[in-house]
């Protein structure tokens, strides 16, 4: 089982990570690394793992029309 999974919604967009819970396997909430390379978000969700999920990716806001433009 992955311990997280990358995805972009939209080529050239921020690349998202979803954490799995190891217990139950469940998929965490979307989140957004902020980041349009895919290495960076990688790292990125490699410290989360290591250190804890920080706030910025909790509390990323995001208004409608930036949400619409990922579509």
């Amino acid at each position: 089982m992955r311990l997280f999974y990358l995805h972009q919604r939209k080529v050239g967009g921020p690349w998202y990570v979803t954490f799995t819970n190891p217990e139950t396997g469940k998929l965490s909430t979307r989140r957004s690394t902020g980041t349009s390379s895919k290495p960076e978000a990688e790292s990125i969700a490699q410290t989360c793992l290591r250190d804890g999920v920080p706030d910025i990716l909790c509390t990323v806001q995001q208004s409608f029309c930036d949400y619409l433009l990922d579509f």
